[in-house]
């Protein structure tokens, strides 16, 4: 946002969305007709400045070499996650998130698709993490209960929910199975 010139507006967003006036979807589909006319090298530039947790890449390498398979589920704009999950070895077809629409000439349209279906009964985000590890459990043929998830915060409730074993990296909120302080702990409870 800061980057982008819109720190403002995202403020704005936030507060209205903890007075309970608006969803945390608006909140997505207002940054994404924020971010009209922009492109995925413009998001490239921003997150090669963006530092990421030096054990991840090293993280997932191992996690791959014990035959797990890997994915993100996130509800951050696809030119962000994709730019990391290519930088740390996961599969394209393994990230779920909002992908914003681009015009013939590379140019985000403002408008954004989510791969699953809003869920009111569950979250008010525009992607359902549940709903989205339910798809990615089914296309990658493995059991709720052979699934380590690994989130931060609040968006990752839903998440949780449905995943064997949840482990909270440094959050501020009390939810999931269990609180690491290292993502290298995911290593121990990959066992």
């Amino acid at each position: 946002a800061k980057e982008f010139g819109f720190e403002r507006e995202l403020k704005r967003l936030r507060k209205e969305h903890k007075d309970k006036k608006i969803k945390d979807y608006d909140i997505t589909l207002a940054l994404a007709n924020l971010l009209k006319g922009k492109t995925k090298n413009d998001f490239k530039k921003i997150c090669r400045k963006l530092t990421l947790r030096r054990t991840v890449g090293g993280v997932v390498e191992r996690l791959k070499k014990r035959q797990y398979m890997t994915g993100i589920i996130s509800v951050a704009f696809s030119p962000v996650v994709e730019f990391f999950a290519d930088r740390v070895g996961i599969p394209k077809d393994n990230v779920i998130c909002p992908m914003l629409v681009s015009d013939n000439f590379g140019r985000y349209t403002g408008e954004v698709v989510a791969k699953t279906k809003h869920n009111s009964k569950c979250c008010d985000r525009i992607i359902c993490k549940a709903d989205a590890a339910k798809e990615l459990m089914k296309k990658l043929g493995v059991k709720p209960e052979e699934c380590i998830a690994v989130g931060d915060g609040k968006s990752d409730e839903c998440l949780f929910r449905v995943c064997g074993l949840s482990l909270a990296y440094k959050s501020d909120v009390s939810i999931g199975d269990i609180k690491i302080l290292n993502l290298a702990e995911v290593l121990i409870y990959a066992e």
